[in-house]
């Protein structure tokens, strides 16, 4: 199915649910690191103080406490003034180098281009978008890229909807039974889910949120040609299980939920 042809209807952001009150509370408590955030971290040891970096989708400030205090500058943003709030609050007395600023990732102008050094948009946030908002993401990243920056980012896999839609037998019965009932709220959710297993990319209600978010779930070899398409290079991609670099054959075999890319800009 070719790229761009199955359900770009999601209203883009879905800005009240990440106001909601009690939506703020649960990423403001959050500080862990996923996997791959972990390697990265790693990989980039002997760079991170020389970097300015961009936390798009930054939320809560579930990544601020990791990364903040290695960099030369951190900023935090994020479309939720609710959620720039709870960072503020937290963390701006805590690093005299980081900043929280209320901005749309389609549109940044509050940064001027070629500004940073490594950009992260995490958590999938990309993939409350439609697919054309993300191209626009994609676009306004490269703007604000110096030559050689870094982006990371997740976003969710379509190979998993197989794992996702259909019923596995489970020896505990309580188990079991959840499993079924989930599965079958999905289907009644997600009527034509069947087509999605084909698809470039698809938006699913997966139950984030009770519902509420559409999420767009992308086949990797379109997302890779999706981030060459828009200049991007180097890309490798990051299992969100093992933390660990993968190929786009274990990719396509793989049920992580989600995958992390990491790709550079030489513009």
């Amino acid at each position: 199915m070719k790229l761009g042809s199955l359900y770009n209807s999601t209203a883009s952001g879905h800005r009240d649910v990440f106001e909601d009150v009690h939506v703020v509370k649960d990423y403001a408590d959050a500080s862990y690191l996923m996997k791959p955030e972990e390697s990265i971290l790693k990989l980039f040891s002997d760079e991170w103080k020389s970097f300015r970096m961009l936390d798009i989708g930054v939320g809560g400030g579930r990544t601020v406490s990791s990364f903040a205090p290695l960099v030369r500058e951190y900023h935090g943003v994020d479309f939720s003034e609710s959620m720039i709030v709870a960072c503020r609050d937290k963390f701006e007395t805590s690093f005299s180098n980081a900043s929280f600023n209320v901005c749309d990732a389609r549109q940044m102008s509050i940064y001027p281009a070629k500004h940073f050094d490594f950009i992260m948009f995490s958590f999938n946030g990309i993939d409350t978008m439609t697919f054309a908002d993300r191209s626009a993401v994609f676009n306004e990243v490269v703007r604000v890229s110096k030559p050689g920056c870094r982006f990371f980012f997740s976003t969710h896999n379509i190979h998993t909807v197989p794992c996702m839609f259909n019923i596995r037998m489970s020896w505990v019965i309580r188990m079991h039974l959840s499993k079924i009932r989930e599965v079958l709220l999905l289907r009644r959710m997600n009527p034509a889910w069947r087509s999605f297993v084909s698809a470039s990319y698809a938006h699913i209600l997966d139950g984030a949120h009770d519902f509420r978010v559409s999420v767009c779930y992308v086949r990797p070899d379109e997302q890779l040609k999706e981030l060459e398409r828009h200049g991007f290079s180097d890309i490798t991609i990051y299992s969100l299980v093992t933390g660990n670099m993968i190929s786009i054959s274990q990719a396509a075999g793989s049920c992580d939920p989600w995958l992390y890319y990491l790709c550079s800009i030489q513009k």
